[in-house]
């Protein structure tokens, strides 16, 4: 539980990064104020996923797997280890990002930068439960424990129809990520392994280790 192939690559960016999103806990379907309230709760959070990417054009979606770590107010990682590494840190004001190549990890360095720094900051907005506050997607609180976040801005609608976000029953998690996108497409995040205010050392976000 715990959101196609290179995280920040291209179009796949930004349907891929704002999936990873937590802070959340049971009661969070009954109004925004509970969202609110439970995710002050979260203050760290580590997880596994697995990313399933179908394509119309694909009998079998293309799988990924990686790691999600969080601390509280803006420091992320993202990493995926299959099947291309690539690791996005960040902490503060400071965004960085690597990817391999024959050589090891080396600093990316492509002009989608401006535009992850910019989703990142909503990814912390929705990490601590202020859907409302987002300037790119509009929130509603659907039946079933669900969460539908609907693109406001025609740069991200050319991406992404929407995002849905299937709660857990335990504090903290979400359990499944649907992000549809354009051409019949949709890409599954299935989080696992999260544990919830672990201590997190600041050099994690800062430093490939």
């Amino acid at each position: 539980m715990l959101g196609i192939t290179s995280f920040f690559s291209g179009k796949s960016f930004l349907p891929l990064i704002v999936c990873l999103l937590c802070g959340l806990i049971v009661g969070w379907a009954d109004s925004w104020e509970s969202v609110q309230t439970s995710a002050d709760k979260v203050q760290s959070l580590q997880a596994e996923f697995i990313q399933k990417k179908h394509l119309e054009i694909l009998s079998e979606p293309l799988v990924s797997k990686g790691e999600f770590f969080f601390q509280a107010p803006d420091s992320l990682r993202l990493e995926y280890n299959s099947p291309v590494r690539s690791v996005t840190l960040v902490h503060q004001d400071s965004h960085k990002r690597y990817i391999q190549g024959e050589n090891g990890l080396v600093s990316d360095s492509d002009a989608q930068l401006s535009v992850m720094r910019h989703v990142l900051k909503e990814i912390s907005l929705w990490l601590q439960g202020n859907f409302r506050e987002s300037a790119n997607f509009a929130a509603s609180l659907d039946p079933g424990q669900k969460i539908v976040l609907t693109p406001k801005k025609e740069a991200i609608q050319s991406a992404i129809d929407s995002i849905e976000l299937q709660l857990a029953q335990k504090p903290g998690i979400i359990k499944k990520v649907t992000i549809y996108e354009k051409s019949n497409s949709y890409t599954e995040i299935i989080f696992r392994d999260i544990s919830l205010n672990d201590s997190l050392k600041d050099s994690l976000f800062q430093k490939l280790q």
